[in-house]
């Protein structure tokens, strides 16, 4: 059982007899088919978190997708890496392995825009797929280089792919003079 989400102050995470107790906001945790504590991590950071959606993969890596505002420590271990929304809302993607080490982020974000991701999918060979929705223009590509779209209303639908990496493969919006959104994202054994 993986979960994900945020909280306030210091929380135990184990529910037996023993105690794993973070501080933080955002956290992802593992748990056996029993209920027992595998590990849980937290992420901390001066900023407001929403984690919207989450997969895991074959290989038990965990990928979460949402938004955040101000500036955020995605590695929940020792080390630091830390992302800035910049004036907006940013969509962001975290990659844990399976023994819940950090293994990459990368977010979406532009200046005077907002970004907010629902829907997370990973194909086999480790292709990640987002789905959510954002105003104004917003970089796609997490990379040095630039992919900006632009909504054609108050706000569009967006569908990326990221390589098992984290760059940018591709982005494509949807929508029109009204507000759009996906809330949702599958993928099929042959990528589609």
């Amino acid at each position: 059982v993986y979960v994900a989400g945020y909280f306030q102050g210091p929380i135990d995470f184990d529910p037996g007899a023993g105690a794993v107790s973070l501080n933080g906001n955002a956290f992802a945790a593992k748990y056996s088919s029993t209920g027992a504590l595998v590990w849980a991590r937290a992420l901390t950071g001066d900023f407001g978190y929403e984690g919207s959606a989450m997969t895991v993969d074959a290989a038990g890596n965990v990928f979460i997708t949402g938004n955040f505002n101000g500036t955020i420590d995605f590695d929940p271990g020792p080390g630091t890496y830390n992302l800035s929304s910049g004036t907006g809302e940013s969509v962001f993607v975290l990659k844990l392995t399976s023994s819940g080490a950090f293994a990459w982020a990368v977010q979406f974000t532009g200046p005077s825009a907002w970004s907010e991701a629902h829907g997370i999918a990973v194909d086999s060979p480790g292709n990640v797929y987002v789905a959510g929705a954002f105003s104004n223009t917003v970089d796609f590509d997490p990379g040095p280089n630039v992919y900006n779209l632009t909504s054609f209303g108050s706000g569009d639908a967006f569908v990326t792919k990221l390589n098992s990496s984290g760059s940018l493969v591709w982005a494509k919006q949807l929508g029109g003079s009204d507000d759009d959104n996906a809330l949702a994202i599958a993928v099929d054994s042959s990528g589609n």
